[in-house]
């Protein structure tokens, strides 16, 4: 009678251990995707900030650009006007 609880008791166990190894090779495979789908926004996270420094970068150029072309032409411009005021001056 003994021996048939225990061998009762060790065929409900054996499907236990079979559950327990695919709970656990289920949490394994979660871990692996959400790492997986991480670096994926990881990746894009890291393109989108290149891209954007990019167009800041360029910005920033084209803004220098501009500064230094206004500052020739009014350098230029301040010339041409005192040249001419001189001009005037010793016409009249």
């Amino acid at each position: 009678m003994k021996t048939m609880r225990n061998n009762k008791r060790k065929n409900s166990e054996v499907g236990v251990a079979l559950l327990v190894a695919m709970i656990s090779l289920l949490l394994i495979t979660a871990v692996g995707v959400a790492m997986i789908v991480a670096s994926g926004s990881e990746s894009a996270l890291s393109g989108n900030y290149r891209s954007s420094s990019s167009a800041y970068y360029a910005a920033l150029a084209g803004l220098e650009e501009a500064r230094v072309a206004d500052q020739s032409q009014h350098a230029r411009g301040s010339r041409q006007l005192r040249h001419t005021r001189l001009r005037h001056a010793y016409a009249g």
